[in-house]
């Protein structure tokens, strides 16, 4: 294998792949990148086997080939190569790279121990870049991180009857994203880490291509692909947890950033355990309290547009700045029932497609 590359160019795959590959060494092929280079290009693979991520670039090759290589080692070497051409040539499974007056040798291993790549699979969507990552940055911080409970790891993909729509949940919270489609019935649930990283690969005005396989789904952006295993598991009904708009009593529109920071005000003096404070709505305002025992209590109030009945309900106060740190609405409105039961918050802006956050109450 021969090639001559650019030190940006290839700097740009490697870091892409990196941040899928195994860290812990429990297999050591896993912290290796497979490189293939052929026909005017360079593709670099890295894969934990939960998630594959393949990307490639121009190249001038000289003599194709394949060899498995240390992906930190590589990219750390890559990194402190000066910026012109880098030339690569593999002899018996050892690569050598010049760049300038530096010269580096890194002993690889044959492309035979790398593990399979998974199949695409069928065409499932093409979608925006715009909508998925935002799409999927409201939704990441929704997910669980407990490993007990692993069918919220992730995010619900769920197609049909004429709409596409995104959930997740980690039992107190949900994300809600729904947007019209009719590409056919899908139902399976995507990992929070692969989420994480087509979110920081959907740019600009691009377009995602999502295929599908039994076990996997693949999200394809231009000349990079992320295969991801699916979690298998049994989501829970979440439509369960959406207000009812028929019983919808309180209504209130609140500016985000008032919100936001009355909370974080609050806060300061909340239960480092709980994390809970209470939201009390009256005519035209929002008061923000929190206490805890033997330290101190705090109150902040902000203008909000309300006409009901006085209200109060206890929220988790991380939870709720999690959603209002993410969100980009200059305005907001909260529905609900009561102070006892869910209340939904959903942006005052005209979207190509539904959001909402529903937060669960708490007892205080």
């Amino acid at each position: 294998m021969k090639l001559k590359i650019t030190r940006a160019d290839f700097l740009r795959i490697l870091t892409a792949a990196l941040s899928v590959t195994d860290k812990k060494n429990t297999i050591p092929i896993l912290s290796s990148f497979l490189l293939e280079a052929e026909l005017g290009q360079l593709k670099v693979t890295g894969t934990n086997l939960d998630i594959t991520l393949q990307t490639q670039t121009t190249a001038e090759v000289e003599t194709p080939g394949k060899v498995c290589l240390n992906a930190k080692k590589l990219t750390e070497i890559v990194k402190a190569m000066p910026n012109e051409q880098i030339k690569i040539v593999v002899a018996d499974h050892q690569a050598t790279l010049t760049c300038g007056t530096s010269r580096f040798k890194l002993q690889g291993q044959p492309k035979e121990n790398f593990p399979e790549i998974p199949d695409l699979g069928t065409t499932l969507l093409t979608l925006p870049a715009r909508f998925i990552r935002e799409a999927f940055t409201r939704l990441i911080h929704c997910t669980s991180n407990e490993e007990s409970r692993w069918a919220l790891n992730g995010a619900k993909i769920e197609l049909g009857e004429g709409k596409l729509i995104f959930a997740a949940t980690n039992g107190h919270k949900l994300g809600y994203i729904e947007a019209p489609n009719n590409d056919g019935n899908y139902n399976q649930i995507i990992p929070r880490k692969a989420m994480d990283e087509v979110s920081k690969h959907a740019e600009g005005d691009s377009v995602v291509e999502m295929r599908h396989s039994a076990n996997h789904l693949s999200f394809t952006i231009g000349t990079l692909t992320l295969i991801t295993r699916l979690i298998s598991g049994q989501f829970p009904n979440y439509q369960m947890v959406l207000p009812d708009p028929k019983q919808v009593k309180i209504r209130c529109t609140i500016e985000r950033i008032k919100l936001l920071q009355a909370i974080q005000q609050a806060s300061t003096m909340a239960d480092e355990r709980t994390h809970s404070i209470k939201i009390i709505l009256k005519e035209n305002s929002c008061t923000v309290t929190a206490q805890a025992a033997d330290v101190g209590e705090a109150s902040t109030e902000c203008e909000a547009v309300y006409t009901g009945e006085p209200v109060e309900a206890g929220f988790n106060a991380v939870y709720l700045l999690d959603y209002l740190a993410i969100e980009t609405a200059s305005q907001l409105t909260i529905t609900a029932k009561d102070g006892n039961t869910q209340w939904q918050i959903e942006p005052v802006a005209e979207l190509d497609y539904q959001t909402r956050f529903i937060a669960m109450p708490m007892r205080l």
